[in-house]
């Protein structure tokens, strides 16, 4: 935001800060209103000054140049210079320029680059130049105009004092403060409020400048009813404030006006909207002026403005020539025609004010600042009113006070007289908001002994009103133009330390609270995130938010992870956001997996040909409308672990298997992630996917306490041409890890067995449609605790496939005597036994 220390020294004094603004951004800066920059326009019109054409003759060798003596000293000095316009006469004071290089305005966006003219003593045929007399245009930018100025040299009045600086006579030696306002002070979005919080922090006296209604001269016409003005949503409009004024005079506004916005990157566009832009910035409030033929353009004799939501389908075109659907959603200002502004943010292209506009309608309103927001972010338009009204800047005990002023002002730019009824539709007052405060809670928050008395003052300073309760206790009854940001006694509290400055609260060395346990759910995710790093996988973090389209299709939308067709979940569906950031964001996500493939594919394309990544992360689902009920919570948020492999490793001494699938890596990660967590009563199950991502034939369900719980597959091979990869990829997703019973990673020491091992091995021909897993966990419960590790070491494939040998080495030993053949040889015919009746097997 651009601040003009001339337009804020009307509402306080701070002349002594002209000749060091430094100090003055100093002190705003500490104060948290941080200075970005600042420009002195001084500078660029320093050598200009007011002079007096004391001799006019014509150039000796130029019929069509003037050569003239000009006085720009008090001692009677004259200066020559030589010109070409013709438009002055001798006695007649002029702008007269230096020798040196003369910029003019900055200019605004889109208007190209400031104009510099570079004045430098020279002979003109013959005759020597000191200096330049100014025309309008070298001084001011194109795009401001003044009717009062010839073409040809600026004639200045008559008053104008010989040797002083040309740049004060139109402000133009200006200072701007760009600064960086908080989102939590809007009420600094204005010169009233920035110099509101410098009679704070500098302790001097404010200026409001209200306007008494005497100064305005009104209407005897007795059309004073004419409008009829209605709020139907008084909940999005708390107070509607308007006026209108007759015969209007529309045209450029004086210098001072034009310069001023200029100033502040504002265009200037006539008096009317000009003026309403003006004391926008002045005092906060945004105005907006309609043109009253347009407005009371229909068949009744009396007309109707209101202030409601717009209809739906209904086209509206806006200021900068957009043509707008609105959806019904829309706060607007309607008469019997339809939509002539869109409420608080930008007005209708044919009601607006132009050179032949005669009557006006003038608002001063207070709008609902989430309808405005939302409309705004919709429609893609942003606009100084809507900044301010979306911040919750404008109360609306302000508005009728700030129309008094802008009634005045219009009358005096424009000559319009204003009808003598005002229309003021207050629906709804804010109450004050009153906190209760007292030393011992200040203490308490910023750690060290203050003066009371010393935090009432400043209190004062923030216009509060105080009412002692105790010696060291107040009410403090907040501002209207505070009430959003002072909610609370820490508010209070924080806006003390501000104001005394946060380098006073000295620092202590010593603990204020003693830590808290840290809860389950973190240590079992910190456990999880230990394991998986230390077996090579990187954990990264997404956002909750992904695409919807990208996220459809990539689980090709009719994709529900095995766990929710059996649960009580399965009536549940993804979350929309209603307000999205944008398209990449616009559903809360239902899996990790398209995230961590945008992260593989990040990777993959700046050259990480191998990776192995994790994410311990939410999901987040919403029950149908027959799934939920009005007593419980419609939203789910379910803890994830997701995973993702691709690629090999290889070195010089070893050559990594280009060809073995990362499923196996992940597999292997996920089953020494349960083991580590002693989750021991888990299965695989293998099955054929019906998902249009996974490989249907590598793609496997894990299962825990016999219920699914997620599974890992390899990305099927459509997906690798279509996103053009050249190595194997695979995906994993484990569900509600959070839900189960997680043991800690301590190894409890036992006493390794002094008595020798027995390896023995068996060999089966097992049927293709027998999972070599469901051997294994059978093995394991017939051998018993003799047998203290069992693994497969080989496998064959014959020539029948409906069949192939796989041989398991089993390791036998006990702790209390040495085993002999015979007690092996009795558990192995055991095994044996059950493994070929129960399963069919043939012994190799």
């Amino acid at each position: 935001m651009k601040v003009s220390l001339y337009r804020l020294s009307e509402f306080i004094d701070i002349e002594d800060y002209f000749q060091k603004p430094e100090e003055l951004a100093n002190i705003l800066s500490l104060a948290g209103f941080e200075v970005e920059e600042w420009e002195d326009h001084y500078s660029c019109f320093d050598n200009v000054l007011i002079g007096q054409v004391k001799q006019k003759q014509r150039h000796p060798n130029a019929d069509r140049l003037w050569f003239c003596q000009v006085q720009i000293t008090s001692s009677g000095d004259t200066t020559p210079i030589v010109c070409g316009a013709d438009n002055f006469h001798e006695g007649d004071k002029v702008a007269v320029a230096l020798p040196r290089k003369l910029e003019n305005l900055p200019p605004l966006k889109g208007e190209g680059l400031k104009d510099t003219i570079k004045i430098q003593v020279k002979k003109i045929r013959g005759q020597i130049s000191q200096g330049m007399l100014l025309a309008f245009h070298e001084l001011f930018p194109n795009k401001i105009k003044d009717t009062n100025t010839e073409k040809g040299i600026m004639v200045l009045s008559k008053n104008a004092k010989i040797g002083d600086l040309f740049a004060p006579t139109y402000m133009l030696n200006d200072i701007i403060f760009k600064l960086n306002i908080t989102p939590n002070r809007a009420d600094c979005l204005s010169h009233l409020g920035l110099a509101r919080e410098l009679a704070c922090l500098l302790g001097r006296k404010l200026n409001t400048l209200v306007r008494p209604s005497q100064d305005i001269k009104y209407s005897k016409q007795k059309s004073d009813n004419i409008l009829d003005v209605h709020v139907k949503v008084p909940k999005l409009c708390p107070r509607y404030t308007g006026a209108i004024l007759y015969d209007v005079q529309v045209k450029p506004s004086p210098l001072w006006l034009q310069i001023g916005l200029r100033h502040l990157d504002l265009k200037p566009i006539n008096n009317i909207v000009d003026l309403t832009n003006y004391l926008m910035i002045q005092r906060g409030q945004p105005l907006h002026a309609f043109d009253l033929d347009v407005l009371c353009k229909s068949n009744s004799k009396k007309h109707m403005l209101t202030v409601e939501l717009a209809r739906k389908g209904e086209k509206f075109k806006s200021l900068d020539e957009q043509d707008l659907e609105l959806n019904g959603t829309e706060l607007c200002i309607r008469n019997a025609n339809g939509t002539v502004a869109l409420a608080g943010i930008i007005g209708g292209l044919h009601s607006a004010i132009h050179l032949e506009t005669k009557n006006i309608f003038i608002e001063s309103a207070c709008f609902d600042a989430i309808t405005l927001q939302k409309t705004g972010k919709k429609f893609h338009i942003e606009t100084d009113s809507m900044y301010r009204f979306s911040r919750n800047s404008v109360p609306a005990v302000f508005c009728k006070d700030v129309l008094q002023e802008a009634l005045y002002h219009i009358q005096a730019l424009s000559g319009g007289k204003p009808a003598k009824k005002e229309y003021d539709i207050w629906t709804h007052k804010t109450k004050k908001n009153i906190i209760h405060i007292c030393q011992e809670d200040i203490e308490k928050r910023l750690g060290q002994k203050i003066i009371f008395k010393k935090f009432c003052e400043w209190m004062k300073r923030l216009f509060c009103e105080l009412t002692p309760t105790k010696p060291t206790a107040v009410a403090v009854t907040v501002p209207d133009f505070r009430q959003m940001d002072l909610s609370i006694k820490e508010d209070l509290i924080e806006e003390y330390a501000r104001l005394e400055g946060y380098d006073k609260i000295p620092e202590h060395i010593y603990p204020i609270s003693v830590p808290s346990m840290q809860s389950k759910d973190y240590i079992k995710e910190s456990h999880i995130i230990n394991i998986l790093n230390k077996e090579g996988f990187f954990e990264v973090i997404n956002h909750d938010f992904i695409s919807k389209q990208f996220s459809d299709e990539f689980l090709q939308s009719s994709f529900s992870p095995i766990h929710l067709k059996e649960t009580h979940l399965k009536n549940y569906q993804p979350v929309l956001l209603n307000n999205p950031l944008s398209a990449e964001y616009n559903m809360m996500r239902t899996s990790l997996l398209p995230s961590l493939f945008k992260n593989a594919l990040h990777s993959l394309h700046h050259g990480s040909v191998v990776g192995r990544l994790f994410e311990l992360g939410s999901v987040f689902l919403k029950a149908s409308s027959s799934a939920s009920s009005p007593t419980n919570n419609p939203y789910k948020e379910i803890r994830n672990l997701g995973w993702i492999a691709w690629g090999q490793k290889e070195s010089l001494w070893e050559n990594g298997n280009k060809n073995r699938e990362c499923v196996y890596d992940l597999k292997g990660a996920m089953q020494t992630t349960l083991e580590r967590l002693k989750i021991y009563d888990f299965q695989w199950e293998q099955q054929t996917s019906t998902s249009e991502f996974i490989h249907p034939g590598q793609y496997v369900v894990l299962k825990i306490q016999g219920k699914p719980a997620g599974f890992a597959g390899s990305l099927h091979p459509t997906y690798a041409d279509k996103y053009k990869l050249r190595c194997n990829m695979a995906i994993a997703e484990w569900n509600n890890i959070l839900d189960y019973p997680i043991g800690t990673d301590r190894s409890i020491f036992q006493p390794i067995s002094r008595f020798p091992q027995i390896e023995r091995d068996l060999a089966f021909w097992i049927p293709e449609t027998v999972s070599a897993g469901d051997i294994l966990q059978d093995l394991k419960k017939i051998a018993g605790p003799l047998c203290h590790s069992i693994k497969i070491f080989d496998i064959y494939k014959s020539d029948k496939k409906s069949e192939r040998s796989i041989a398991f080495r089993l390791n036998w030993q006990a702790k209390e005597k040495t085993l002999t053949d015979k007690d092996i040889a009795h558990k192995q015919d055991k095994i044996t036994k059950t493994l070929i009746q129960k399963w069919k097997l043939r012994l190799r």
